[in-house]
């Protein structure tokens, strides 16, 4: 286990907390980390979420990829850190449509370029990275971002566009907050494999992928 993987599971551990229902404090059930370039980076299932009344997993390890991010590359960032019985990705009202706003918020104060919505699924889906676009709207089909995702990603593994996580709902957080700010808003899927075996590589395509859309904003 190298340093980068070591720190990863140390941040995790908060997320992890109360069988991954994270710590719940006197504030909101999410933070946000400020960062100094214009790209933030969202991870709205770092905990648990519920869904009508149904209890969902967090997807592992996306909020401490998301921290790591902002403390090494200074983007800024977007943790949900306890379940409250809301999911920002399936409702717009209560504390899903809370976290959105500040999300729009955060956008605005921080004149934010580019939003990257972090999140995981299991493996045998076809792929290693599915990246939510809606066709190209949720990204004012910016051909340049998406081939900057692309090209990295499928040096760690398979990539597909729009395949099973289009991010096409009304509720999901990168289509909601495109459609208030306009901004280039992308979903990433990452695959198990990817998040426990590959992590080192991982992370260095994250950073590799910033450094990349900074030149381009």
């Amino acid at each position: 286990m190298d340093n980068k993987e070591k720190i990863i599971l140390e941040l995790n551990q908060k997320y992890k907390a109360n069988h991954s229902n994270g710590i719940q404090t006197d504030f909101d059930n999410f933070k946000i980390i400020n960062g100094k370039l214009p790209i933030l980076f969202s991870a709205p299932h770092a905990v648990k979420q519920s869904r009508n009344g149904f209890e969902k997993e967090e997807d592992g390890m996306t909020g401490a990829i998301v921290e790591y991010l902002c403390k090494k590359t200074e983007v800024n960032g977007m943790i949900r850190t306890y379940n409250l019985g809301d999911d920002p990705n399936f409702e717009n009202e209560g504390y899903g449509l809370k976290y959105k706003n500040a999300m729009l918020k955060a956008i605005k104060e921080k004149q934010i370029k580019c939003v990257v919505d972090v999140h995981a699924c299991k493996d045998g889906h076809g792929f290693d990275v599915d990246i939510g676009t809606n066709d190209g709207e949720n990204i004012n089909h910016n051909a340049r971002f998406l081939n900057i995702f692309k090209t990295q990603f499928s040096e760690i593994g398979k990539v597909t566009i729009d395949e099973k996580f289009k991010a096409s709902g009304e509720t999901i957080v990168s289509r909601y907050i495109h459609k208030k700010s306009k901004i280039p808003c992308f979903q990433v899927e990452i695959c198990v494999n990817l998040r426990k075996n590959k992590l080192n590589e991982l992370l260095k395509t994250f950073e590799k992928i910033i450094g990349e859309l900074i030149k381009e904003i």
